[in-house]
C-alpha cells in the first residue's frame, strides 16, 4: 500500500476548493456536531496531529465510471446537510477519500465556512431556527473549565452575538477563517494588533499557535 506525503491542512483545504479532493458516493453524509468541530481545532491549535487519512489516487480513465461528491463548506441542520455532487474531468486524476471526511469536512467548515445549527427549544421545521454561525476564538481568554480538557476558548457565534460580545472586556472574538486567509506568518502575527489586543500576551500566544497550526 502506498503512503502520500503528509500536507498542511491549507493544503487539503485549497485541494477541497478545486475539486481535486473529493468523496466517493460510499460515503455516509457529514454528522459531526458543533462541539466535536471546536475539540478538533483546539486539537490543532495545541499542535496535536489530527489523524492519517485514507485516500484513493482515481486515475483519469477511471473518474467517469464512479459517481463523487465534494466537501460541505457551508453545513445548515436545517436544509444543508446533502454533499454536492460534482462533476469531475475526465483528463486530470484527483484524490478521493475514504476515510476522513469528517475531520477535513470540519476544517472546512471552521476554516472557510459556516455551522447553522437549531437553537434549543426551537422548532424543528423552521429555518430562522438555524441561523448561520462562524467559528471564532477568543483572544483574550482559555476555555472555561470544561471535562473535555479544551484549552482554546472556541465557538461558533451568530453575527447578533458577536455584536453584543462587542463591549466585554473579557473577550476578544476574531473569526477563525482568519487564520486560513493569513498565508504568511507575518500577517498571522498582525490579527492581534487588527483586533485592538496587539498588547496582550495571551492574543500572542494565540496567534502563535494558528501560525504553528
Amino acid at each position: 500500500m502506498g503512503h502520500k506525503e503528509p500536507m498542511t491542512i491549507a493544503t487539503a483545504l485549497k485541494l477541497i476548493q478545486k475539486s481535486e479532493l473529493i468523496l466517493p458516493a460510499i460515503q455516509r453524509e457529514y454528522v459531526w456536531k458543533p462541539s466535536q468541530v471546536i475539540k478538533i481545532f483546539d486539537s490543532v491549535l495545541r499542535g496535536y496531529p489530527v489523524g492519517s487519512f485514507l485516500s484513493w489516487k482515481v486515475a483519469p480513465e477511471t473518474v467517469g465510471a464512479f459517481k463523487f461528491y465534494g466537501f460541505l463548506k457551508d453545513y445548515s441542520g436545517y436544509d444543508k446537510k446533502h454533499n454536492p455532487v460534482v462533476d469531475i474531468p475526465t483528463d486530470r486524476e484527483v484524490i478521493a477519500v475514504l476515510d476522513g471526511q469528517q475531520r477535513l469536512t470540519s476544517l472546512n467548515i471552521g476554516l472557510r465556512g459556516t455551522y447553522a445549527y437549531r437553537n434549543p427549544r426551537a422548532w424543528a421545521n423552521k429555518a430562522w431556527s438555524y441561523p448561520e454561525r462562524r467559528l471564532y476564538l477568543n483572544l483574550l481568554g482559555e476555555a472555561p473549565e470544561n471535562e473535555a480538557g479544551l484549552k482554546y476558548h472556541l465557538a461558533f457565534l451568530t453575527k447578533e452575538q458577536i455584536t453584543q460580545a462587542a463591549e466585554d472586556d473579557t473577550k476578544k472574538w476574531f473569526p477563525v477563517s482568519d487564520i486560513f486567509d493569513a498565508s504568511e506568518a507575518y500577517q498571522m502575527a498582525q490579527i492581534p494588533v487588527k483586533y485592538g489586543v496587539g498588547n496582550e500576551a495571551k492574543a500572542e500566544r494565540a496567534a502563535r499557535a494558528g501560525r504553528s497550526g
